[in-house]
């Protein structure tokens, strides 16, 4: 599958899914500068698969957040998020707002993963952000949602 990148980055590869449970972006390593990473971000994180026997239709859908990151690159990237919505192509709203914390992790093939984690009624929900461009306020790469929604994301300080 091949997934177009959000913003300046050319198209990355997605292989598998990781040890982590997410795509793998194959990229060069250079493409990650965590060296400024901190700050408040908003994330539109486009679907482009999923799997309809879940009961919705999510084409053209997306999941928008305000996240605030601390610290710095994988694992040692956290903070919290709120404002977390998954919008329709009309602007209709099928869940949100949701607020929750925000974890970071890096596999032993060095594939970073940032971690949106809110409790729902229903369960604990995780949106898996795995960055294949990080520069000073931008990060961009594919997500993994629910086990079964995948797409990509951009992420843009504010």
């Amino acid at each position: 599958m091949l997934l177009a990148a959000c913003g300046p980055a050319t198209p990355v590869q997605v292989e598998g899914p990781t040890e982590l449970g997410i795509p793998e972006v194959v990229r060069p390593p250079d493409q990650r500068d965590y060296s400024d990473v901190a700050g408040v971000y908003d994330v539109n994180a486009v679907v482009t698969t999923f799997d309809p026997a879940w009961g919705y239709d999510l084409t053209g859908y997306r999941y928008t957040a305000v996240v605030t990151l601390a610290g710095s690159e994988p694992p040692g990237l956290a903070g919290d998020f709120t404002e977390m919505w998954l919008v329709g192509p009309s602007g209709d709203s099928l869940e949100g707002p949701d607020a929750g914390t925000v974890d970071s992790r890096t596999d032993a093939d060095a594939n970073d993963a940032i971690f949106l984690r809110r409790t729902l009624p229903t369960g604990d929900f995780t949106l898996h952000l795995s960055p294949s461009t990080v520069t000073r306020g931008f990060l961009a790469g594919g997500f993994l949602a629910g086990g079964h929604i995948v797409g990509t994301f951009e992420a843009k300080r504010r």
